[in-house]
């Protein structure tokens, strides 16, 4: 078993802030209806991004498809297997109680342009939030593997993400008070197990302090085994930690915290832009 410890500094966001720009997301979505299946804004454009396939606009059962490729396909790039565009599914979509999504993507068997074949693969995410009107829980799940002719996952080559955010307990820990870690993150893959843990912390200059614990360890019977080299390599996973981890936080400034910043009216009318712009020209 390895623990590694690894503190960063986070950008803060106001709470109002981001409970205000959910709410902002989620009336744009509905904002949306469907005409012969392509989404059509309230000012007449369309949606470039997805199509529903079935049921109605954000019921739970509703399955869109996105449109990147015109087989269905997306692109392949250098040679690399190509993934099917997607298909997202509603599981829930009630404000005061909760969203959820299902989200699958999928590739086929394919022969590379080295003349090697690539294994097909399925990956399907689900995400949760209750509520958005007073957001409280957020949880992540990920389940993808590598698999045979007939669906079946192949042995040894699976995984699964699990994560889970309790956003209250977040907002009373970034502003001093003691608790259990809010954000909890748990892998699983092979014969290796990874669990983190996050706090975020007040400093005195207006950034959190985020004090991440991630404990790496076997599964099952092969726990005395991989015990082994986890500890001789510790030094190499607690310097790749910290930099992944680095380039997380710098990731969430430039690309979450900045855009938190924009006046919520501004930021409804660039999601509509960016969902109706026309990326073939």
């Amino acid at each position: 078993m390895a623990r590694l410890r690894h503190t960063l500094a986070l950008a803060s966001v106001d709470r109002g802030r981001v409970e205000s720009f959910i709410a902002v997301v989620h009336e744009v979505l509905e904002s949306l209806h469907a005409e012969d299946g392509t989404l059509v804004a309230e000012d007449g454009r369309a949606v470039r991004g997805a199509r529903l396939l079935a049921g109605e606009h954000l019921e739970p059962g509703a399955r869109y498809r996105g449109t990147a490729g015109a087989d269905g396909i997306l692109p392949s790039e250098g040679g690399t297997p190509r993934w099917s565009d997607g298909e997202l599914t509603v599981l829930g979509w009630d404000r005061a109680k909760e969203t959820a999504l299902r989200f699958d993507l999928g590739r086929e068997e394919q022969e590379l342009s080295s003349g090697a074949k690539s294994s097909a693969a399925r990956v399907v995410t689900e995400v949760r939030l209750a509520s958005s009107d007073r957001p409280q829980r957020a949880g992540l799940s990920v389940a993808g593997a590598l698999t045979r002719a007939d669906g079946r996952p192949r042995r040894w080559r699976s995984f699964t993400v699990k994560g889970r955010l309790d956003l209250g307990r977040w907002w009373e820990a970034a502003g001093g008070a003691p608790g259990r870690p809010p954000l909890s993150l748990g892998i699983r893959y092979a014969l290796l197990r990874a669990d983190l843990q996050a706090v975020p912390r007040p400093t005195a200059d207006g950034t959190w302090r985020l004090e991440v614990l991630t404990v790496l360890r076997g599964r099952g019977l092969a726990r005395p085994v991989v015990a082994v080299p986890l500890l001789a390599t510790r030094r190499l996973l607690q310097r790749s930690l910290a930099q992944a981890l680095d380039r997380l936080a710098e990731d969430w400034r430039t690309r979450v915290a900045s855009e938190l910043a924009r006046d919520p009216e501004a930021f409804r009318q660039w999601l509509l832009d960016e969902a109706c712009r026309d990326t073939s020209v």
